[in-house]
C-alpha cells in the first residue's frame, strides 16, 4: 500500500533543527521506514500547516502506525496524519456492485 504522511514538528523537534541545521531527515526517515519493512518513495519539508510530507510504500498499516507511535513518543512531532492512496477505479467498481443493495433510512 502507498501512504502519505503529513506531519508537524513540535517545539522540541524544531529546536533540533536549530541545534543541527544539517540534520538529514530524509536519511533518518528512510532508515525508520526500512526497519518497518517499507520504502521511502519521496519526502519534502513544507511551508504551511504541515512541516513535512513523506510518501511511503509499506505492506502493513500496523507497521505504519508503529512508526507514528515512535515519532509521536519522541516528542519531535506534535501532529501527524496518515492517508492511504487509493485506486478510484477499484472503489467505483465495488460501489457499482453493492449500489442496489443499500436501503437508506426511512425507505
Amino acid at each position: 500500500m502507498k501512504l502519505i504522511a503529513l506531519g508537524s514538528y513540535s517545539d522540541k523537534g524544531l529546536a533540533g533543527f536549530v541545534q543541527n541545521p544539517n540534520d538529514d531527515r530524509r536519511a533518518a526517515a528512510s532508515k525508520m521506514i526500512e526497519a518497518a519493512g517499507g520504502k521511502l518513495l519521496d519526502m519534502h519539508l513544507l511551508r504551511g500547516k504541515y512541516d513535512f510530507c513523506a510518501i511511503i510504500e509499506i505492506d502493513s498499516f500496523e507497521a505504519a502506525a508503529g512508526m507514528k507511535v515512535v515519532m509521536m513518543a519522541s516528542g519531535a512531532v506534535k501532529e501527524m496524519e496518515t492517508l492511504e492512496a487509493i485506486d478510484m477505479g477499484k472503489v467505483a467498481s465495488h460501489a457499482a456492485k453493492i449500489a442496489g443493495t443499500y436501503k437508506p433510512p426511512g425507505k
